[in-house]
């Protein structure tokens, strides 16, 4: 896992001799704690209506008792923006720029090795603040720090999932799965805001100086569930069954975070101040778009170019498989013979005939309505060098239950069919909260960048602020005593990660297909 570079440290530590002594300084006479609550694409759209139902109570007290105001994301991906949060910086330095990475062994999912600059809970351990970090995007490996980590892969079988490693096992105890057979994605997440706000709830008051506990349902259920809940943004009309299933989802999700706001509220001690805030917001997506989980071995079956024996694919009869391309993925490759063995198995003595031919076939392929469920395109380089031959596209217009051959469905091809009806882009904004003994609630801030929120987040923990961070401390949200008491204290820089080899991960694939299931990648 990533250190501070050995010049870094040195300069945390003269920093630390400088500005240490007044960080333990008694609690009376020293800022006090920070609780910020991350809410992955929480919305002012969708809280200003549940306000308006009266629901909601504990956000609307905290903004009634702070400041509120737009918070600007500064790109579409939640991994990138969270980064951005947590370290002050632009992408093209803290080096997260999207949901994976390229290695040599291919792609995988954006970890904290990924990283190159410090991030917030580094810069307080180096001050020698107790931190926890619980569930935050790139978290895993979990780093060295003074107090607790629980990384986005608490889940997994991957080593460094938690910090310390003899972290107290009751704190893990929502980690069970909450039900039997297999999980969703939705379930997984579901579960991990369970565990993260269950082990956030216990340590609020155990003497924390920084807590950041990150949430994800809410994103979830308004990708999947924004028309049901704002059926007024859609062109179509929503049927009054599908309004009495799926209406409340979207509202059930912030009510949940709601909820655990007003248990972090009772807990924490009466000095803390308190962040809720999002990557961005949500609003209607425009035409129709899906997350479609289709079998395309099914329709080589059906096509004849894959035999099956026994349930198994026999590798001499079939001729042409789905590669590498899970149900949920939109882009699919086909590979044709020889698949496991290419030493021992023969070529096919015309590839570009096969290919010629599947693509006629599987333009025959439709939806119920008969629009066309498929279209070919050429590879591209990555996708050969994956061993792909062929590459198909899902199409989604007109997309139905099945998959049609002749005016027949084809069985097993279609598993799931869900529309994303919530969307957002760089340009939606966040939700920005704070309220506490140190807020000012009659500043009027319209708009905080999320590049921001590591400056204010020192500065209302008495730490310093790097010179060369590309954002700034919002000290106007700050009570005029808290400024007085407390003038903003610069330093050069809070350095720079070393870069380190990416650690051996046996779930990385596992996650790539959870982010192609929601949608996040092809």
């Amino acid at each position: 896992m990533h250190d501070v570079t050995l010049d870094a440290q040195r300069w945390c530590v003269v920093i630390g001799l400088v500005f240490l002594a007044g960080c333990s300084e008694p609690r009376s006479t020293s800022p006090g704690p920070v609780v910020l609550l991350g809410v992955d694409g929480g919305s002012w759209n969708a809280i200003r209506d549940l306000w308006s139902r009266g629901q909601l109570p504990h956000l609307a007290a905290l903004t009634e008792r702070g400041v509120s105001a737009q918070l600007q994301p500064i790109a579409h991906a939640s991994p990138v923006i969270w980064t951005t949060i947590a370290t002050g910086v632009e992408p093209s330095r803290h080096g997260i720029q999207g949901f994976t990475v390229r290695t040599p062994s291919g792609e995988a999912p954006v970890s904290s090795i990924d990283r190159r600059v410090p991030a917030l809970w580094n810069m307080a351990s180096t001050a020698q603040l107790r931190v926890a970090l619980l569930g935050w995007w790139a978290s895993w490996p979990a780093e060295t720090v003074n107090g607790v980590v629980v990384s986005d892969r608490i889940f997994r079988q991957d080593k460094g999932r938690f910090y310390p490693p003899d972290l107290d096992p009751a704190l893990l105890t929502e980690s069970s799965r909450s039900k039997e057979g297999a999980e969703t994605v939705d379930d997984v997440i579901g579960r991990m805001d369970r565990l993260m706000t269950s082990i956030g709830l216990r340590l609020t008051s155990e003497g924390f100086d920084l807590i950041m506990l990150y949430l994800r349902s809410v994103d979830v259920e308004s990708h999947r569930h924004w028309k049901y809940f704002r059926p007024q943004g859609f062109e179509t009309e929503v049927d009054e069954l599908s309004l009495q299933r799926l209406g409340n989802r979207v509202a059930d999700a912030y009510a949940a975070v709601d909820e655990i706001l007003g248990a972090l509220v009772a807990r924490a001690p009466s000095g803390t101040n308190f962040f809720v805030l999002s990557d961005h917001g949500f609003q209607a997506s425009k035409g129709e778009r899906y997350r479609i989980q289709l079998h395309l071995d099914r329709v080589l079956e059906h096509l004849g170019y894959l035999v099956r024996d026994q349930d198994r694919i026999d590798p001499v009869a079939s001729v042409a498989r789905t590669w590498s391309s899970p149900p949920f993925t939109r882009t699919k490759l086909i590979r044709f013979r020889p698949f496991e063995r290419p030493d021992k198995e023969a070529r096919p003595d015309d590839p570009d005939a096969i290919r010629r031919r599947l693509e006629a076939d599987l333009g025959r392929i439709t939806y119920e309505d008969g629009a066309p469920a498929f279209r070919c395109r050429n590879l591209e380089a990555a996708e050969r060098s994956r061993g792909g031959d062929m590459v198909v596209i899902v199409r989604y217009q007109g997309v139905s239950p099945a998959l049609y051959l002749a005016g027949q469905p084809i069985p097993g091809a279609i598993g799931r069919v869900e529309e994303i009806s919530g969307t957002h882009s760089k340009s939606t904004e966040g939700i920005f909260i704070a309220a506490g003994p140190d807020i000012d609630p009659t500043a009027e801030p319209v708009e905080i960048h999320s590049l921001d929120i590591t400056p204010t987040l020192l500065y209302a923990l008495g730490l310093p602020v790097a010179e060369d961070f590309d954002g700034q401390a919002r000290t106007d949200i700050f009570r005029p005593q808290f400024r007085d008491r407390f003038p903003l204290r610069t330093i050069p820089t809070w350095g720079e990660m070393e870069a380190r080899d990416s650690p051996e991960s046996q779930s990385d694939e596992e996650l790539l297909e959870e982010l192609r299931a929601l949608g996040y990648l092809d």
